[in-house]
Order: C-alpha cells, then structure tokens, then sequence
C-alpha cells in the first residue's frame, strides 16, 4: 500500500476539524519555484503519499451522508483510494475523469475525489502574498482549483473547476473556537449553486445562501492569467518542472554511468522521463566524489527545453551537504527553445553550462541515457 493507515484518532480529528491544514489553511504551500536542490542523484520530486490531501478524500466520502462508509471502513476506503489514484498518475501521467451523475452519491464523491487528486497532481501556481488567491493548473494552464483566503472574515473560499467552468466550492470559517469549524460544499450546474451537500444551519447568510460564489468563481478562473503575466516565464518554468519531476512515464534511472565520470569522480547518475508523447520531458546527471557533486536538470515541453539548473554541490566529511558552499546557475528557454535568461549565482557553478555548447550538452546525455533503456 502506498499510504500507511494513519492512526484513526488523526484522521478522525482530521474529520472534525473539516478540513487538513494544508488544505484550509491561509498559510500558502510552498512556492513551485522554491524546489528543493539536486543531490547526487535524480531530485527526490516523484509524486509521494504526500502529494495527494488523505483528509480531503475523508471529507468527499463523509459528505455522502447516509451513504458514506463508517468507521476504520472510512479511513480504509480513503487509503485505497489514494493509493490507487497515486497509482494512477504514476502510470498514465494523469486522472481520468468521467462524466458526474449528480443523483448518484457514491459516483458524485468518486468525481470530486478525482478531481480534487488531479488537482491536488496538477502546477501549483501563486505569488505567495496571504491576500492573494491560490491556483492549481493542468499543464496546458487550464484552472482546475482556485483557493482565496479572506482576512476580513476569516473565510476560505475553494473552488474546483471542471471543463473551464465552476463545478463546486467548498467554504470554511471560523466557528465555535476553530478556524475552519465552519463548512458548507454547494455544487454548480448549468450557472448557479444547485446543490448543497453540506449545511450548517446556523452559519452567517453569505456563507448559507452561496449568494456570491459563482461570481467569485468565475473571478478567479480570469485572475489567474493576468495576475501571473509579469512572471510568466519564471511562474510556467518553476510549475512545469514540479510536475514532470513527479511523472516517471518510461523512467530511465541509472547509477555508476562510466561515461559520465571525469577525473577524480567516484560516482554518476543519469534520469530520463518522457511525456505522453515518447519526448524527453526531464533529464538529469550528475558525477563527482565525496567531497563534491557536480549536478544538472533539464526539463522539456513538447520536445522544447523549459529550464535548466546546474549546482556545485559540497559535502561536510560527515556526509551532510554544506549549504554555505553551495554554487548554482538557472537557465529559462523562451517559446523557441532558445536561452531566454541566463542566470548564474556569486560565484557560478565550478563546471557550468554554456550557452554555447548546452543543446549539445542536453543531446548527448539522452543519447546516454536511452543507451540503457
């Protein structure tokens, strides 16, 4: 299994708090662009239990009502659920959705289940300001969740969107001491709230009548392009590279590459991913010694590079990696495929990438790699 059974004194808390922190805090997540450095091996980015919200899966069955499972068949059912869809989107890249059947309970919470883990999968996007809303996209940039933290009440606002259009908002604030005691879910047909699956009979007429949300939706579905445009390259390039370091479609991974090492290197690596059209969509070496790592990512669009990082990383005589000597260079591609932004750190990367010679570079190391396909 790929979740452990969480304890269910957690998980039941996690239920009658309504919501995980992660999911309902207005703490924002960590930035895409905030990716963890390379090691000596492939970057540890591959989709993880971690990736996929267990306590959101719990709520969507618990709002079958009736219908919903009881129990440790509850916390069982949310743990294979997760797991299988983990699955899922390591195999295919992605989470199939069918059609929803609003009359059926079982089927609409297997829906919102799945679009919620194909958000959850997706590019997160945001400027990391508390006042400004959250985004999760597909790759093509397409909304598939928006998140707004409203300070003046307290409230959050979480919308899923489906084929481009509003699909269902779920809604926390604060009650009886808790930030998120407070929770109601509306559904959206045909352009209005139809349906409520969850009602709390005393909360304040805004959050009960949903008189503003599909406005609101439809706000933040046209926000997320113009509030990003100043950044982009820099905001697409971070988000891309999140997500295809999470795919592990026709995987390459290789230790101990001879023609990698150089003189004085111990050790080498080599990862090659593809997207769903068989093109290389992330590739990464490294080789070096204890002592020092010299270590390089690429990520593909379409066949096109995206970006690329280059470290110089040092290693303490106790194996721990030294932060302070840390050395790094980024390089952002525009549409074409050419060095858009060349952005080396003081001081660069003791074997740095050159312009000159880099799609060289990227060519014959997936020559290498697909070598031990």
């Amino acid at each position: 299994m790929l979740l452990r059974l969480l304890p269910l004194a957690l998980l039941l808390a996690a239920c009658a708090d309504k919501a995980s922190e992660s999911s309902q805090s207005p703490q924002k997540e960590q930035t895409a662009a905030s990716v963890a450095t390379a090691t000596d091996t492939a970057p540890a980015a591959q989709v993880s239990d971690a990736d996929i919200d267990l306590a959101v899966i719990i709520l969507m069955y618990n709002d079958m009502g009736r219908h919903a499972p009881q129990g440790t068949a509850l916390l069982q059912k949310a743990n294979d659920k997760a797991a299988a869809l983990l699955q899922e989107f390591r195999q295919n890249g992605k989470i199939a959705l069918s059609t929803p059947d609003f009359a059926n309970p079982e089927t609409l919470a297997e829906f919102r289940i799945r679009l919620n883990a194909q958000a959850d999968l997706g590019q997160a996007v945001f400027t990391g300001a508390a006042d400004e809303p959250e985004f999760h996209t597909d790759a093509a940039g397409k909304v598939l969740r928006a998140q707004q933290y409203h300070a003046d009440t307290g409230a959050v606002t979480r919308f899923h969107y489906w084929n481009g259009q509003p699909f269902s908002v779920e809604i926390t604030y604060p009650r009886n001491g808790s930030p998120t005691g407070g929770r109601q879910v509306y559904l959206f047909r045909d352009g209005k709230a139809e349906a409520l699956l969850t009602e709390d009979k005393d909360a304040p007429a805004a959050y009960r009548l949903c008189q503003t949300c599909l406005d609101e939706a439809r706000r933040l579905y046209a926000a997320k392009d113009t509030m990003l445009a100043a950044q982009q390259r820099q905001h697409h390039a971070a988000a891309h590279s999140v997500r295809a370091a999470r795919r592990s479609i026709g995987l390459i991974d290789k230790r101990d590459i001879p023609e990698l090492l150089q003189a004085g290197d111990t050790r080498s690596s080599i990862t090659l991913g593809y997207d769903e059209g068989g093109q290389p969509e992330k590739l990464y070496y490294s080789h070096g010694n204890q002592q020092r790592i010299h270590s390089y990512q690429f990520y593909f669009e379409n066949g096109r590079p995206v970006s690329a990082q280059a470290d110089t990383i040092y290693y303490r005589a106790d194996g721990s990696i030294n932060q302070d000597l840390g050395r790094r260079q980024k390089i952002l591609f525009d549409a074409q495929g050419n060095i858009a932004e060349n952005d080396t750190d003081h001081p660069p990367p003791e074997r740095p990438l050159s312009p000159d010679t880099i799609k060289a570079e990227i060519q014959k190391h997936i020559k290498i790699a697909e070598h031990y396909r």
